[in-house]
């Protein structure tokens, strides 16, 4: 059977493919091409990038890429098998010897464990009941963004007046009480108009950011704005020339205050991708190898961290309220890692790209 080298060569040549040939269609550098057709993997950052780069290159020479790569392991596992230490011993020792010297340490092994465990056993505590008290929290600027669980009040000052507002509940929507009645929520629904003190003006504005349906343990992530100055901070800002770029990252929005966004990724070539949601707990890492032309968005509260093997073949498109723009991680060829998060500088934030690597 010839080698995964072999295969490659024969099958450029018999295409009438230079190498530089197929580094200028593939975006893929000439030096990783190189370390496939002579097996040399050592090149390599990392075990995605060679499955990635290795199915791009085997689909553009008209090759199976998913039998390249079993391939490629099949050879990996050949380099790095080690001879069965028992092999060997059998050559030397009797069978019974053997078996008898492995009954042996089973039995102190069990011996040592059980020892261990009677004199390491910790005697029973009483364990003391703790009385759950929720401590109401102040809103002391015009505007407050936290976690808020089933019971926890809100004290809202309004002028000389101090109102409370309560998660009273999470099931299919978010149940909040505010003075005289109850709000229902779901999420990143326009936000809600409160009035407090009964006077028919609106005083607080009311968003709920995130939470999972039917599981109150989770929390729920709430967003207060006093309505009043909030309109007077904005409106001072309006004239404000955009900032385009800081010392470390490029700002692709600014705003008052951070909110949640939504990333498109548009594959113009075939590569491997793998992202992050930051900051919010259960969301986990995701990594796949996309074909050309897949579309797909990723939204996000804080940031989203993205790992690129081919930087140039995927275009991003930011959504942020009623602003867009287009970037890219780097370009074609490249390895990028990268963050699209918010920062925060003075009194606003910014939507940035940080580059990692």
């Amino acid at each position: 059977m010839e080698s995964l080298g072999k295969r490659l060569i024969i099958a450029r040549e018999n295409k009438g493919c230079t190498v530089d040939q197929v580094v200028q269609d593939t975006h893929i550098k000439r030096q990783y091409l190189e370390a496939f057709e002579a097996e040399n993997f050592s090149v390599f950052p990392g075990e995605p990038y060679i499955h990635g780069f290795l199915r791009s290159y085997g689909e553009y020479l008209g090759l199976d890429g998913s039998e390249l790569i079993n391939a490629y392991k099949a050879l990996t596992i050949d380099e790095h098998r080690d001879p069965d230490p028992f092999v060997r011993l059998r050559s030397h020792i009797p069978i019974k010897i053997l078996a008898l010297i492995l009954i042996g340490f089973i039995v102190l092994a069990i011996a040592v464990i059980m020892l261990y465990i009677r004199l390491t056993r910790p005697k029973p505590v009483p364990v003391p009941v703790i009385q759950t008290q929720f401590v109401p929290y102040v809103m002391e600027q015009d505007f407050l963004e936290r976690t808020l669980y089933v019971g926890d009040t809100v004290i809202i000052p309004v002028r000389s007046e101090r109102y409370s507002v309560r998660l009273l509940g999470v099931q299919e929507s978010v149940s909040i009480s505010i003075p005289g009645s109850i709000l229902y929520f779901d999420v990143l629904e326009e936000p809600k108009i409160a009035d407090l003190d009964g006077d028919d003006f609106e005083e607080l504005s009311i968003t709920v950011l995130s939470f999972t349906r039917h599981n109150p343990e989770s929390g729920v992530q709430v967003r207060f704005i006093l309505t009043n100055s909030t309109a007077v901070i904005e409106s001072s800002i309006q004239n404000e020339e955009p900032v385009l770029s800081q010392e470390g990252y490029t700002v692709l929005l600014d705003s008052l205050n951070p909110y949640p966004f939504t990333v498109q990724v548009q594959f113009i070539d075939s590569g491997l991708l793998r992202w992050e949601i930051l900051s919010e707990a259960g969301r986990g890492r995701n990594q796949d190898y996309f074909q050309q032309g897949t579309v797909f968005n990723i939204t996000a509260q804080n940031g989203i961290r993205f790992w690129v093997s081919n930087a140039g073949s995927i275009q991003f498109q930011l959504y942020g309220r009623e602003n867009t723009r287009d970037f890219y991680l780097g370009a074609a060829g490249e390895i990028a890692v990268s963050d699209v998060r918010w920062i925060r500088s003075k009194n606003r934030s910014y939507l940035t790209v940080a580059q990692l690597n």
